[in-house]
């Protein structure tokens, strides 16, 4: 969908900036080029022996596993931003396929150019590795990665988040970030329906806890069960009941 497409447009501009998305549009347009052409991709072989056609042959494999590793494992690619880093090998491709074929008195010009390339990614790539790295450090979410992986082998249908607050983690449970990490889906409680049993229902952690399981039982007209708490997050089992009148919302902490 098109929110997919935008995100990976944004890790492939985070990842290679747009040295490498002119790379990888040269390539893609060289491999158009070749199948209409075939006669366009014969490059001269190297004074000490070479063989161009395998170099064709290697960027238009690497290219097609790139697309195919993004675009069929979604999930993944939607999560991870670093999963399109499997196209450093086509960009490389290009580049020296670029550079082969260039008339010998630009050789050098291009072999420039190509440096000028590749430092302008590595100074992309490093912007986008600093930027992760101090983004997990600000935000800590290590330990409540490993509480939602310990649900992986329990047995019920699906998680219902209920989201009392306008609250900023409340992001974090976007049904592909939160099923990357397990095996069930999370949906929002406003498009989930009737709850009961074979869910379990997930709440915020706040300073009334308390507070907040006896609203969310008030509002569904279910019993919380078997509370599981994370650093943010508590996990309950959805216990049908029946249907009492609401209450105020509890401040987040």
């Amino acid at each position: 969908n098109a929110e997919w497409v935008i995100r990976q447009r944004d890790y492939l501009s985070a990842n290679f900036g747009y040295a490498g998305l002119v790379l990888l549009g040269c390539g893609l347009l060289l491999v158009v080029r070749g199948f209409l052409r075939p006669e366009s991709l014969q490059i001269d072989s190297p004074s000490q022996g070479g063989h161009p056609r395998l170099l064709v042959l290697l960027l238009r494999a690497s290219l097609a596993t790139t697309l195919l590793w993004v675009v069929v494992f979604r999930e993944g690619s939607y999560v991870h931003e670093y999963w399109s880093m499997v196209g450093c090998m086509p960009i490389a491709v290009t580049a020296t396929m670029l550079v082969a074929a260039s008339p010998a008195r630009y050789r050098l010009l291009a072999s420039c150019a190509g440096v000028i390339f590749v430092l302008a990614m590595y100074l992309t790539a490093w912007r986008a590795l600093a930027s992760r790295l101090e983004a997990m450090r600000s935000e800590g979410n290590g330990p409540d990665v490993e509480f939602v992986g310990s649900f992986q082998h329990d047995r019920f249908d699906r998680f219902v988040f209920v989201p009392l607050a306008d609250h900023p983690f409340n992001v974090w449970f976007d049904p592909r970030l939160f099923e990357y990490y397990t095996d069930r889906t999370v949906v929002p409680v406003t498009s989930a329906g009737e709850v009961g049993s074979g869910d379990k229902v997930i709440v915020l952690a706040y300073t009334e806890q308390t507070a907040a399981e006896q609203f969310v039982e008030k509002q569904l007209g279910i019993r919380l069960a078997n509370r599981r708490c994370g650093p943010r997050f508590c996990v309950y089992d959805a216990i049908p009941a029946e249907a009492t009148a609401g209450g105020a919302t509890p401040d987040p902490d």
